[in-house]
């Protein structure tokens, strides 16, 4: 069980990379091409498309490495839940204390919604 979700963790992880740097490696086979540089219209568009592409590819495969630890480690999941719940605890806590200092200061539309979707999260335990 934990040597599986290692595995699925590590080789999800190596496959959105490989598929992340498809792109990379297109856009340096392409830099390195002679036959690029000889249409400068071509050149100049496929280098700004390939290397925004790529740019924006590898910064997915930094942010999709929290989903895939989320979805495979339950350890992972353990933590982030305690981490939240402690957040929670702390602005929820803020806002009584906040609201306790000054209860002639009427709360507005948004902070009212905010505070009764922190309570209720309090409540339901998440």
């Amino acid at each position: 069980t934990l040597r599986w979700q290692g595995m699925v963790a590590v080789a999800a992880t190596a496959v959105v990379f490989s598929v992340s740097m498809i792109p990379t490696i297109a856009f340096h086979f392409f830099m390195l091409s002679e036959s690029a540089r000889r249409f400068s219209f071509l050149y100049a568009d496929m280098y700004f498309r390939l290397s925004r592409t790529s740019y924006f590819l590898t910064t997915l495969n930094i942010m999709s490495n929290f989903y895939i630890y989320s979805l495979t480690v339950p350890s992972f999941r353990t933590f982030m839940a305690a981490k939240v719940s402690l957040v929670i605890q702390n602005v929820s806590q803020f806002l009584h204390i906040r609201q306790a200092q000054s209860p002639d200061v009427s709360v507005s539309g948004n902070q009212a919604k905010h505070s009764s979707a922190l309570e209720t999260m309090e409540t339901t335990g998440l």
